[in-house]
């Protein structure tokens, strides 16, 4: 799930959850759409936005807000980021919601983050504002260790681990590689919503082909993936068997993980000795990317849409191929068949062999 500038991918998390919450600034937003979980929630006010600097929810809601101190925010200040809680819809409020009958488990919600990490890092290359994406677990993967050893004590053993993380970086300089495009559609002055895009629209159809905004330059990708005390079902899908990246340029460490899982205290005891014991892959990959505002019947087709029907198109196309590094071994054999594939097909000899992503912004 992707947050916007209007929300719009933020409906996604209903799929999960009756009460998503968030953190961001000094503020703690919690949503309600039945309106019976939160005190003072009602149809009209679905939900409550408090005031971190004021509350004492850490007090108050000990368990609900311990999440959120996982990762550093103290819920009596300001936190520097955003952070978003999803608790998971169990059978009991499946039962009852008129938002979705079918609860999600924490097998579904680990699925959901490998086929987050499938599409990882590729899916950062397009985005404009997100350049590094952490997946991490919380607890030991057992649920029934909390009946058995009790939730404070459990509680020690449930430091945040690294499940993954993908970051993008600019190979040729700072500036994201988006900034000449979104610098014209974004300028020309203030005003209303409307305003703005009439305002965006006349600047589209004024200026010279040649002068529509366009950028190239490369990045890189890189994806780490980790894992340490997981169940046994967690370990199989993050030991490779089911590969969440597949890299050329990998570096892999390893150090012994248990292959049974003790109960109770011994539960504990394990998971804290297993902390250090991680098996980490780190796999990077070099791509070109260009973005370009078009012009010829993309243009025409985005100003006619919004003249005659007010439907807002952006005209804005990028494009990007992974770059393969090759050694001199690589290069001889990559040139050998591409000398076949011409003589076979009559085509160039320069070839390059990859993948090509294509985005298409909505309105």
């Amino acid at each position: 799930m992707f947050c916007y500038r209007f929300g719009l991918g933020f409906n996604a998390v209903y799929h999960l959850t009756d009460l998503p919450s968030f953190v961001s600034g000094q503020h703690l937003v919690l949503f309600d759409p039945h309106a019976k979980y939160l005190p003072g929630a009602s149809a009209a006010q679905p939900g409550l936005r408090v005031n971190l600097n004021r509350g004492q929810l850490k007090r108050q809601f000990p368990d609900a807000f311990a999440p959120y101190m996982h990762f550093g925010c103290s819920m009596e200040g300001s936190y520097n980021g955003t952070l978003f809680r999803l608790p998971l819809r169990t059978v009991a409020t499946a039962a009852s919601s008129d938002i979705k009958s079918s609860p999600t488990s924490t097998q579904q919600a680990l699925q959901l983050l490998l086929s987050l990490a499938d599409v990882l890092p590729q899916a950062l290359l397009f985005l404009k504002s997100l350049r590094e994406l952490e997946v991490y677990v919380v607890g030991d993967g057992d649920s029934s260790a909390v009946e058995e050893v009790g939730q404070q004590e459990l509680s020690e053993a449930a430091a945040p681990r690294l499940m993954f993380k993908a970051t993008l970086a600019p190979l040729d300089g700072t500036t994201p590689l988006q900034q000449p495009i979104t610098r014209f559609v974004s300028s020309g002055g203030g005003g209303s919503g409307a305003q703005q895009l009439e305002a965006f629209y006349r600047r589209l159809a004024s200026v010279l082909e040649s002068e529509l905004p366009s950028s190239v330059g490369r990045v890189q990708l890189t994806m780490k993936r980790s894992a340490s005390q997981f169940s046994e079902a967690e370990k199989a899908v993050l030991s490779g068997n089911v590969p969440l990246f597949s890299g050329e340029q990998s570096q892999q460490h390893q150090v012994g993980v248990s292959q049974q899982r003790p109960a109770g205290n011994a539960c504990i005891q394990a998971s804290k000795a297993l902390a250090a014991a991680t098996v980490v892959t780190v796999s990077r990959e070099d791509w070109l990317v260009c973005n370009q505002l078009g012009g010829g019947a993309a243009r025409a087709l985005a100003l006619k849409a919004w003249k005659e029907e007010k439907v807002k198109m952006v005209p804005w196309v990028g494009v990007a191929t992974r770059l393969y590094p090759l050694t001199t071994e690589q290069q001889a054999l990559t040139a050998h068949k591409a000398n076949i594939n011409s003589q076979t097909i009559g085509g160039s000899s320069n070839m390059v062999a990859g993948r090509a992503f294509c985005f298409l912004p909505l309105p």
